[in-house]
């Protein structure tokens, strides 16, 4: 069992179902993670690429200069993961969540609060309207905020 964990195969299906959710995430089809880590997702699309490299890692004769090629781009693709993690880039957000982040941190702690609570929410962010009027609703409730940059 291990061993056939070890294997291109598995690490290729690994590697498409990581991009294949971020791809997801950060086209704003798949928005439920984002009120449970709000920068998880972004790095999935470098870690299913780590794993397509690891998958080439079974091709290459280690000691050549595509092996060393290799394990440069990834520890790039790592670094890149982490960089992700810590500031996504808003290229990488989708609107959505631009439009929140343009907004109080309180915006959103308000919002997550109620999606863990168990309100409804989907309708809330399905277009910029609804979004915009749910912000509206939440900054009503805490007008004394200022709008972070």
């Amino acid at each position: 069992m291990l061993a056939s964990l070890n294997s291109p195969t598995f690490l290729a299906v690994l590697g498409v179902f990581f991009i294949f959710a971020a791809a997801l995430g950060m086209s704003g089809k798949w928005k439920r993670w984002y009120w449970t880590s709000p920068r998880l997702v972004y790095i999935y699309l470098p870690i299913g690429l780590l794993f397509l490299m690891a998958t080439l890692g079974f091709w290459v004769k280690s000691g050549t200069p595509s092996s060393t090629v290799l394990q440069g781009a990834e520890f790039v693709l790592l670094g890149i993961a982490i960089w992700w993690v810590v500031r996504p880039p808003d290229i990488l957000k989708p609107a959505w969540i631009r439009t929140i982040e343009a907004h109080p941190k309180k915006v959103y702690e308000a919002m997550a609060a109620a999606v863990k609570k168990g309100e409804e929410w989907h309708l809330k962010v399905q277009d910029p309207e609804s979004l915009g009027k749910w912000i509206r609703a939440l900054e009503k409730q805490s007008p004394k905020t200022v709008r972070r940059k």
